[in-house]
């Protein structure tokens, strides 16, 4: 009975699949991206840190991530599970702000929707 162990071996070097890019979870606004807000968009720091956001990587720049912040409250009013960036493709009007930021540089760029 021969065993047949290829867990750890890729696939062939035609394949063409690619995996899908990686999301998170809705978290805790970066400390750049809430500074940004609160010192050059001026908004009230109690309300800017109770926000979150969802964050995908860039491919071509692995410290650039595009970002979108939304109320939990107003998701968990209207009965909205956010998973990750996706889910707020179907609900662009609870995307409070969008853009990206640079966690190597500290450089954000955010626009309000």
């Amino acid at each position: 009975m021969a065993l047949n162990f290829k867990f750890w071996s890729r696939g062939k070097s035609g394949d063409t699949t690619t995996a899908p890019k990686k999301t998170s979870g809705p978290r805790e606004l970066p400390q750049p991206v809430g500074q940004f807000l609160v010192v050059k968009k001026k908004e009230d720091p109690d309300w800017v840190w109770g926000l979150k956001c969802v964050v995908r990587r860039r491919e071509d720049n692995r410290d650039v991530s595009d970002i979108r912040i939304f109320s939990p409250d107003q998701t968990h009013d209207l009965g909205i599970r956010i998973l990750n960036y996706d889910s707020l493709e179907g609900h662009p009007e609870l995307v409070i702000y969008q853009g990206w930021f640079d966690k190597g540089t500290s450089e954000v760029n955010l626009e309000p929707q």
